[in-house]
């Protein structure tokens, strides 16, 4: 499909019989111009004979007849015959010989549908001495100076790194396996999140070659769980329910292959606010139908760091596809919040940091909360913990990205 098939010829046309109608009504009392090449060429053209009629307005044009009519029509010949490029530069020169406003605003129109290429010829066929505006108007639009603005509806997938949760199920696993020695009954599962799911809105300033914006992004809700029970009744389960969303800037770097598609790269630097329940819920199994449930809540922020390619298909001015691959770097190692239990109010409230916390006494980790409160860190754990080998736990968003995009420009 070319340029001329894309444009929306029907408004196109009217716009420029409009914008020409003073410039073609005949004076009253002018003498009809002699059968010259011009008139030549407007009866070719009056036959829609365009292409025949286009050396003959040129030709006018050299002898100097009439240029503000002979560059009009010439330029009209050219853009039913799909040059889209003589047409714009021609409609230029027919408003420089008699100043058209409207007729200016119709070839800025027709100008931006053309490739960067053959906008910078026009310019460089109407300045030759780089003056960006020969009669003191508006400069010609060009592929790197006008600014235009978009939005993009965003959808990613990423493989992500879960090391903490985890190990945390191990240790459970693991413990589950030495409760079988008693309790033959005693079973175990646990299930880690591997993918993250997230939608982005993202405006931003189109520069031609290059984008500047900003992403507004949502991780949708993940879980890890992890489950032991037996026979008897006895379960206990643990739940850590993860979101995050983000802020990013982005710059976007675009190489055209044609007027339909190009390759893209896309650094992009921000920051993301995680955010972590986790709750134990738990039976013993001679008891009410339960027991206890108590947990903590954790938010903390995280750099969010970006680097992706793709490529973008273009459905016409203003409407473009792409698709993009990448890796993202994103770690929140600092959860901070409250606690909760629903058997201890006097512990609800407390305030402190979501734990990876190394016990000595099973040689492993677990996750759990430290609270800021020193007096009752005996409170939530004994004496095997060993703060040297332990640390805040991390939410790790990092991972290879996929992308799905919808591009509007206005």
């Amino acid at each position: 499909m070319g340029t001329l098939d894309r444009l929306p010829l029907a408004a196109l046309w009217a716009t420029a019989f409009l914008a020409m109608a003073p410039l073609l009504a005949q004076p009253a009392g002018e003498e009809a111009l002699p059968e010259s090449a011009y008139t030549q060429g407007l009866k070719l053209y009056d036959g829609r004979n365009y292409d025949q009629a286009i050396p003959f307005f040129e030709r006018a044009l050299r002898e100097g007849q009439d240029p503000s009519r002979s560059h009009y029509f010439l330029a009209y010949c050219h853009f039913r015959s799909g040059n889209l490029k003589e047409a714009a530069l021609h409609f230029y020169l027919s408003d420089r010989a008699k100043a058209y406003p409207s007729l200016r605003a119709f070839a800025d129109r027709l100008v931006e549908k053309l490739p960067a290429d053959d906008r910078q010829a026009v310019l460089s066929r109407l300045n030759p001495s780089s003056d960006p505006s020969p009669r003191g108007e508006k400069a010609l639009p060009s592929g790197g100076s006008q600014t235009r603005f978009g939005f993009r509806s965003r959808v990613t997938g990423s493989l992500v790194h879960s090391e903490d949760l985890k190990t945390h199920g191990e240790t459970l696993a693991w413990l589950a396996a030495g409760y079988q020695v008693s309790d033959p009954t005693i079973l175990h599962r646990h299930s880690i999140p591997s993918k993250d799911l997230g939608f982005e809105l993202s405006p931003y300033a189109d520069l031609g070659d290059l984008e500047l914006g900003a992403k507004f992004g949502y991780s949708l809700s993940s879980r890890a769980a992890y489950s032991t029970w037996n026979a008897s009744g006895y379960y206990a389960d643990f739940l850590a329910d993860m979101d995050s969303y983000s802020f990013v800037p982005f710059a976007r770097w675009k190489l055209k292959a044609n007027d339909t598609f190009a390759f893209f790269l896309e650094p992009s630097f921000g920051l993301r606010v995680a955010n972590l329940s986790y709750a134990i819920t738990y039976e013993s199994g001679d008891g009410p139908p339960v027991d206890n449930h108590y947990g903590f809540y954790g938010t903390g922020i995280a750099l969010d760091t970006g680097l992706s390619t793709g490529a973008e298909i273009s459905f016409g001015d203003g409407f473009s596809l792409s698709l993009g691959l990448g890796y993202r770097y994103s770690r929140a190692d600092d959860l901070r919040g409250p606690f909760f239990d629903d058997q201890t109010p006097y512990w609800t409230g407390t305030r402190g940091t979501a734990m990876l916390l190394y016990d000595t006494s099973i040689d492993r980790s677990i996750i759990w909360f430290r609270p800021d409160d020193a007096s009752l860190v005996a409170s939530f754990y004994g004496p095997d913990v060993d703060p040297a080998r332990s640390r805040p736990l991390a939410l790790d968003f990092s991972g290879p990205t996929a992308s799905f995009d919808l591009n509007f420009v206005f």
